[in-house]
């Protein structure tokens, strides 16, 4: 499904920086961008971008390039934790 664009609008983008030394990503942070732009930043994927330099109005100015990054490893619990140990002794009696 194509991304719906706001007209004369900055689109609002967030995003995960990734560190790549630790092999990870920090924190959650959004920048703006033209339409046009936004179209072509798509989730999941990652970018190289170029950003302004005013930290109170973030700007993606413009994508450097595709990047190659980890994927983000989902917090996976041991499933153990949630099993009913009652339950496994009542089915095998």
């Amino acid at each position: 499904m194509p991304k719906k664009l706001r007209k004369k609008r900055e689109e609002r983008i967030s995003f995960n920086v990734f560190d790549e030394l630790t092999q990870s990503y920090t924190g959650k942070f959004f920048a703006y961008t033209e339409p046009s732009l936004a179209t072509a930043l798509h989730r999941g994927n990652g970018y190289r971008v170029r950003f302004n330099s005013v930290p109170q109005f973030p700007q993606i100015l413009e994508k450097l390039e595709d990047s190659e990054f980890a994927k983000p490893q989902k917090n996976l619990v041991d499933a153990a934790k949630y099993i009913d140990e009652s339950y496994y002794a009542r089915a095998a009696r």
